[in-house]
């Protein structure tokens, strides 16, 4: 943990572009009409004709042009949440923007149907955007655990951890305590990225370290939020560690130690200095796990795209600032 994560988003083309343009070519004549919900459309057969991640890719893109239609009648029937609403639009427009390269042009991924007309309570209507929110989130990750590219699963759990900051920024379910879990499947164990599963227990012992140290210089009776906030998040780390733990003994590996000591903040006198050095661990935590997530497969990526999400939550509730790709690559 001793380099910061960059802030920008993921390169498009070294994302979109592996492992998936190999499948424009296997595009039948007829273009795709949605929804492809039944086995029986069009669309469903389109899908199946395409490589496995470029199928993957159009259902993404057809999922959040779905939830972005919902929002624009939301605050097509109440303007008074077009405010409220901003931050996910313009989130889904950016997803959109980095997912569409991957499409073959022939695809049409416009979404069809009826309209749903919009509640007539303006709180109702929220609350449905939130729902959808939350669908679009787990379906995602649902994507993310068949996508065959590294990189294009962990692209697709970026998206779903900045659906998880703008829901909670937004307000569109009320509070951080209404952010469902998410629900995704049973998948086997793949018994792939050990190394990756390392690094990842590795960067939760410092973690630890660091959030016992400024546990330590908190204040309960003065600092009571800060101390709450700090104390729920050492036992969130302290239960990634665990399980980290035994799912590389799982492997028949020996988990990776703790180090005899950690570099750690250098002024922490304030409450602002406390959370700017605790949000530097998320950040540095989420770029860890959206890692793990493009290294392993079936049961371990699971895992790692539910603490990506964590992360990413956790970053709001020390002063973040939403992203449009939390845990994403690199970039230099």
């Amino acid at each position: 943990m001793s380099t910061s994560p960059s802030e920008h988003g993921p390169d498009r083309r070294s994302v979109l572009l592996v492992g998936l343009g190999a499948g424009a070519a296997l595009l039948s004549g007829c273009t795709l009409n949605n929804p492809y919900s039944s086995d029986k459309t069009p669309a469903a057969k389109a899908v199946r004709d395409l490589s496995p991640d470029v199928a993957v890719a159009v259902k993404a893109v057809v999922l959040i042009r779905t939830q972005v239609n919902l929002l624009g009648d939301t605050v097509t029937a109440f303007p008074s949440l077009a405010s409220r609403l901003s931050g996910l639009r313009t989130l889904h427009q950016a997803h959109l923007d980095a997912l569409i390269a991957a499409v073959p042009k022939r695809v049409d991924t416009s979404t069809a149907g009826a309209q749903v007309q919009p509640p007539g309570e303006a709180a109702q209507a929220l609350l449905n955007a939130g729902s959808g929110e939350l669908g679009l989130r787990e379906e995602l990750d649902r994507l993310a655990l068949q996508a065959e590219s590294g990189s294009f699963a962990r692209l697709l759990g970026t998206m779903s951890a900045g659906i998880a900051q703008q829901t909670l920024k937004a307000r569109v379910l009320g509070g951080h305590h209404q952010l469902a879990a998410l629900r995704l499947p049973v998948v086997a164990r793949a018994k792939v990225g050990l190394d990756a599963l390392q690094d990842a227990l590795a960067a939760e012992h410092a973690a630890l370290a660091v959030y016992a140290f400024l546990g330590a210089q908190a204040s309960q009776s003065r600092q009571p939020a800060l101390y709450a906030t700090l104390s729920t998040a050492y036992s969130d780390h302290r239960r990634s560690r665990d399980q980290l733990t035994v799912m590389i003994s799982a492997l028949g590996a020996v988990p990776t130690p703790a180090a005899v000591a950690y570099d750690l903040p250098a002024r922490v006198r304030t409450t602002s200095e406390m959370t700017d050095a605790a949000l530097l661990v998320e950040r540095r935590i989420a770029s860890t796990f959206g890692l793990l997530i493009e290294s392993t497969a079936g049961a371990e990526r699971r895992w790692a795209l539910v603490a990506l999400d964590q992360a990413a939550v956790r970053q709001l509730e020390l002063r973040g600032t939403p992203e449009m790709f939390p845990g994403s690559a690199i970039r230099s």
